[in-house]
């Protein structure tokens, strides 16, 4: 985005807002603004600090080579002034770092490392106005012109994020370069002065260029983070979606408790995990006059009902994890468990009906609806299938009911 559009963008952020959408739209823009000058301020401190290395490098090719040519009070001086901006930009851009990092407000150590960079930049030219460069250059001359161009273009380069900045460069840099133009000139030697004037308009063009890539590159960056977090959003959304989804679909819409589906695949997860020598007990349980109970009381109260044995059962359920409990349908739910032995599956029954016993104490219910079942305990052998093993409960289930309800029974190939 070029800097024009930034500041318009800043103007309609300092005009009041009109509408929650206007507020929407300006909280958006807050951020936007936010995010491209924070990376753009990181991306100048990292160009700065290449520049900063790079210029001290420089400065000991200029004071190496200078030697011969400057005089030394004159060399030892530009070289101290150049080295003190060199360590006081490197003061500001650490500031600036730690200013990102607590995001704290960065704009004014932007605009004095801004400054900073044109005094530097001055501070390079001034090397220049110290050689005396008669009708031809010496390579010592020749050396000291190229490190100071190429110092100015790392300058230009690492301010390019931030145009005032790169203007205060490239005022420096025509200032500091005009003596040089203005004898150049004076002596006729035309073609160096116009090497120099093309050298500074160069540095102008390709230093909006550098600009404009800039903030080209870090809208798109900030554009793909904005994609990128809406993707991972949306995953994150279906990832919900798909999961309550795969809930609802193995729960039952009324009791909450496994449906028959999903007691069916979890009586097989516990068939597959159990040790050779363990059993599975299969239990159904059947309410007792669960018709005469909606004829009488009403559906919500049925409905009570069914939710009460749900809560008793799943409550079994989660106390262990080789249980597992869920509605089959109507009035009717199933109960597995493994067990060390078939002896056991006796014991599995009366836990069950130890817990339907206690929702008659709870009081959840009306006090004249009194909760019984019937339990039909059967064993899933390993050479039969759970099929069989509801066959044999179905039975058992039956011959309670026979005798007279609010009973167990075993199967008879129970122990």
């Amino acid at each position: 985005m070029k800097s024009r559009s930034l500041r318009a963008i800043s103007r309609y952020l300092a005009s009041p807002g009109e509408d929650a959408s206007a507020r929407a739209t300006r909280t958006s823009l807050q951020s936007y603004v936010q995010e491209m000058r924070f990376e753009l301020a990181d991306q100048m401190i990292q160009r700065e600090f290449l520049a900063i290395y790079s210029g001290l490098l420089g400065l000991v090719v200029i004071a190496a080579l200078g030697w011969s040519q400057i005089d030394h009070t004159i060399l030892g001086l530009l070289c101290t002034v150049r080295l003190a901006t060199i360590c006081h930009n490197m003061q500001i851009a650490a500031d600036l770092r730690k200013a990102l990092a607590n995001n704290a407000d960065a704009q004014p150590l932007v605009q004095r490392l801004g400054f900073g960079l044109g005094i530097g930049t001055l501070s390079w030219t001034s090397f220049l106005w110290a050689l005396d460069i008669g009708t031809t250059m010496s390579i010592e001359q020749m050396t000291i012109v190229i490190a100071v161009i190429v110092s100015i273009a790392l300058q230009v380069i690492g301010a390019s994020p931030f145009r005032h900045a790169m203007k205060a460069i490239l005022a420096a840099t025509t200032l500091g370069f005009m003596p040089a133009l203005l004898h150049f000139a004076g002596q006729g030697r035309m073609g160096i002065a116009f090497a120099f004037a093309s050298f500074l308009a160069a540095l102008t063009a390709y230093g909006h260029l550098f600009a404009r890539q800039t903030r080209t590159n870090v809208a798109l960056q900030i554009r793909n983070r904005q994609i990128s977090k809406r993707l991972t959003d949306a995953n994150g959304s279906l990832g919900k979606a798909l999961s309550n989804a795969k809930w609802l679909a193995n729960r039952d819409s009324l009791t909450r408790i496994y449906n028959r589906r999903a007691t069916m695949a979890g009586a097989h997860v516990l068939h597959a995990h159990m040790a050779p020598e363990q059993s599975i007990v299969v239990v159904i349980v059947d309410i007792d006059h669960f018709k005469q109970i909606n004829d009488r009381f009403g559906h919500a109260t049925g409905d009570a009902v069914l939710i009460s044995l749900a809560r008793e059962l799943d409550r079994w359920h989660r106390s262990d994890g080789m249980r597992c409990a869920g509605r089959w349908g109507g009035e009717e739910f199933v109960a597995v468990q493994i067990v060390e032995g078939p002896e056991h599956g006796r014991t599995v029954a009366d836990t069950i009906m130890a817990a339907i016993v206690r929702i008659n104490e709870l009081g959840h219910l009306p006090s004249a609806v009194r909760v019984t079942a019937s339990l039909g305990c059967a064993m899933w052998r390993a050479d039969t299938d759970f099929e069989d093993a509801l066959r044999d409960a179905d039975d058992a289930l039956y011959r309670a009911k026979i005798a007279g309800r609010n009973c167990i029974r075993l199967a008879r190939h129970a122990a």
